[in-house]
């Protein structure tokens, strides 16, 4: 025997818990994402520190006895780096995809009441998000944001590390396996700046409307289910 449909109130009662707990859970990534950010900078600010510190003590440059230990140590700082740009990058995906779930529940919930009630993430966020100029007399500061964001990465994720590697190189004798050392270091750190571009592209310019299709996708296909069920 088929189960009683559920009637409209109920669903939306089901809707709006859901989407208490999904703004709540999309205000904790909000703090998240402000703690990744405030790590990331502390470890920008620490490494030019470090590096203004050095420069004015020669006494601490790269030497022939340390050589291998300044190579460690120049090769941790893109692999730090990394993982710093990629955790806050988790955070934006995370309050991308709540932000997808929460359209789709808002466009449900004004399909029941048969107006357009919510409208924050289902119509508004997504203008304002579009581009550069969403609207006339509008500028979305999160492009300038994302550039000097790319600029700090650039600096931390490769300027310093190919810094101290040249020194490394006119540091004593390069045997053939500091020489492969060095390509390795000055190859991983751009290609993995590269990932940390490619990643925020990809994320931040790409991700945005495509779970909110797959989201309503899901839902016609259980509801064509439930159909199939009825009769």
């Amino acid at each position: 025997m088929p189960e009683p449909p559920i009637d409209g109130a109920s669903v939306a009662s089901l809707l709006m818990t859901k989407l208490c707990s999904l703004r709540t859970e999309m205000l904790s990534q909000q703090v998240h994402y402000r703690d990744h950010v405030r790590n990331f900078q502390l470890m920008s600010g620490g490494l030019l520190a470090c590096a203004a510190y050095v420069l004015t003590h020669p006494d601490l440059l790269p030497s022939p006895r340390l050589w291998w230990g300044w190579w460690i140590l120049t090769s941790m700082i893109p692999v730090v780096a990394n993982y710093l740009v990629f955790d806050v990058l988790e955070s934006q995906y995370a309050m991308i995809l709540l932000g997808e779930r929460l359209a789709t529940i808002e466009e449900e919930l004004n399909g029941l009441v048969g107006r357009r009630l919510f409208v924050w993430d289902s119509a508004v966020t997504p203008i304002f998000w579009k581009g550069f100029r969403p609207i006339p007399g509008v500028i979305n500061p999160d492009w300038f944001m994302s550039i000097f964001l790319g600029m700090i990465v650039a600096f931390t994720n490769v300027s310093v590390p190919l810094g101290l590697y040249i020194l490394l190189g006119r540091t004593g004798i390069l045997t053939t396996a500091k020489v492969f050392a060095l390509t390795v270091g000055v190859a991983f750190a751009i290609v993995s700046f590269g990932a940390s571009v490619f990643g925020f592209f990809k994320v931040l310019m790409q991700t945005r409307g495509k779970p909110r299709a797959l989201i309503k996708k899901l839902m016609a296909n259980e509801a064509a289910k439930a159909v199939d069920k009825v009769t």
